[in-house]
């Protein structure tokens, strides 16, 4: 007896689609059927070095203040610490004498004024009665030369006078406003000379800060200026810097670059002596590389890096990276482009010694 089985279409079409999936999961690579994911890989870094540099602060800009006339001190205003005023005046010399002769030097330019006037009024009446035959010739001579010596006496009157304006002036000993007095030499009431010191002044306005520096750690600041900044301890700050000044000469004992680096006004305390260091990060020089800690694998005395195949590269572990969760190695078996696992498993054994 024979036995007939019928499949309905929609049967058909289940079977079908069944014999395609088989079909392709036979014929997909191996790699295409992995569901694991990727190995975590990564390349050695240049190992570098923070180098610390220590400089103190000090003013911009100082100036020394001396007596440019003789005279009895009439005031000294300020203390050590305080700032120079609005009116820029840190000291006055009695002026009298001075003021005196500037006073008696424009009463006789009144004079040679009223004679001048005088004198040209008689030379024109003289002239007329010159020219109708009138006069003698040389009384008008004399009159003509007697106005030009008056001319004359007015104009060194005149220069007399800016003189002792300019004299005067020096009576008053000034320095820039702002600035702050950092020595004060002298008190009311004493007697100066000439050339006498009578304090010192600085700009703490702004705050420099130099530095000793070789041609590495010179590069290193100018290829990133933008990025200059120093730590005060004192303060428990970290601020902004540029670079001010750059000495041309070259120290032959230190064979270092002298600079100076600068600070804004934005610091609660702005005096000289506060201390600021300056880091650095330079190459090492060993020629270490940085790795992260989780690559490296290590047993008894040995340490190795895993590449992705499973092959171990030795090398040796210097100590802890100057950044969170690396360390340096000194491998001279890696070569430029290797790459390694970041987190290998343990059960790879092959082994490339150095």
């Amino acid at each position: 007896m024979t036995h007939y089985f019928t499949i309905s279409q929609d049967q058909r079409r289940g079977l079908i689609f069944i014999v395609l999936f088989a079909s392709i999961l036979l014929l997909a690579p191996a790699e295409s059927r992995s569901t694991g994911p990727e190995p975590v890989t990564f390349r050695p870094s240049p190992a570098t070095d923070i180098v610390t540099l220590v400089g103190f602060t000090r003013a911009r800009s100082r100036i020394n203040l001396t007596a440019q006339v003789t005279g009895n001190l009439l005031e000294v205003r300020g203390e050590v610490g305080e700032s120079i005023g609005k009116d820029g005046i840190f000291a006055r010399i009695d002026p009298i004498l001075t003021e005196l002769a500037l006073a008696t030097i424009r009463v006789n330019q009144d004079k040679l004024k009223s004679k001048i006037a005088y004198l040209e009024k008689e030379v024109g009446r003289y002239q007329t009665l010159f020219d109708q035959n009138s006069a003698a010739g040389s009384r008008l001579d004399a009159l003509k030369e007697d106005l030009s010596q008056a001319r004359l006496g007015l104009e060194e009157l005149l220069t007399e006078e800016k003189k002792s304006g300019e004299i005067l002036s020096r009576h008053t000993i000034g320095a820039p406003p702002g600035w702050r007095i950092i020595k004060r030499l002298v008190e009311p009431e004493e007697w100066v000379n000439v050339g006498t010191p009578l304090g010192e002044v600085g700009d703490y306005r702004t705050l420099l800060v130099p530095f000793a520096v070789s041609r590495e750690e010179y590069r290193q600041l100018t290829g990133e200026p933008d990025k200059i900044a120093l730590r005060l301890p004192e303060l428990q700050l970290k601020v902004p810097a540029t670079l001010a000044r750059v000495s041309p000469e070259f120290d032959q004992v230190t064979r270092k670059i002298n600079i100076d680096l600068e600070i804004g006004d934005k610091l609660p305390v702005h005096r000289g002596g506060l201390r600021a260091e300056l880091d650095l990060e330079m190459p090492d020089p060993s020629g270490a590389q940085l790795v992260p800690k989780t690559a490296v694998s290590s047993r008894y005395d040995s340490s190795w890096l895993t590449t992705p195949t499973g092959e171990k590269v030795m090398v040796i572990v210097l100590g802890s990276g100057n950044k969170p969760g690396m360390v340096r190695i000194s491998a001279d078996n890696i070569r430029s482009g290797d790459r390694f696992l970041t987190a290998p498993p343990t059960n790879m054994v092959s082994d490339r010694s150095p």
